[in-house]
């Protein structure tokens, strides 16, 4: 049976995601996103970077779970900021696993300006995991997951990511 993670864990899923998982740009798609590698030329302050062409593009949804049974428990029965926690265990597969899943659905479903305006700004900057860099792009992250779910689908759509 399937159970859907209530919106206010994925988000919590969503910001951690922001700052923890890898994307390399030379793979032709992105399957996560944020490593430290380098940033767009030009970054000017507030302005997302140019990331080039490597990202944005459309997502293979995940076919093997890669976050644990326990993950899953926890955010079944977790509150608000608590949630954290359930995540302090994974491996980046997890989050790679659960960007992906959420990118897959996203650009399936008519959010790929949103996806790339995201993707893209996270693989731009300098330090991806860094607090300007979430600041940067957080609007950018807001408004793909606003248009993520306005599609009920997708909001199962990390349940692959789980035993």
């Amino acid at each position: 049976m399937s159970v859907s993670i209530p919106r206010m864990i994925v988000m919590i899923a969503a910001l951690l995601l922001t700052s923890m998982t890898a994307c390399t740009a030379d793979d032709g798609g992105s399957t996560g996103r944020r490593d430290s590698g380098p940033g767009g030329e030009g970054e000017g302050e507030g302005e997302p970077p140019d990331a080039g062409p490597a990202c944005g593009g459309s997502v293979p949804a995940p076919t093997a779970p890669a976050c644990s049974a326990a993950a899953r428990s926890c955010l079944m029965t977790c509150m608000d900021a608590a949630c954290d926690a359930c995540f302090e265990s994974e491996t980046q597969d997890c989050f790679a696993c659960l960007d992906q899943a959420d990118g897959a659905c996203g650009t399936s479903m008519g959010c790929q300006a949103q996806w790339g305006a995201y993707d893209c700004c996270y693989a731009g900057c300098a330090d991806p995991s860094s607090m300007a860099c979430d600041t940067m792009c957080g609007p950018m992250a807001m408004a793909f997951y606003d248009c993520l779910y306005m599609h009920p689908a997708c909001e199962m759509a990390e349940n692959v990511c789980f035993p």
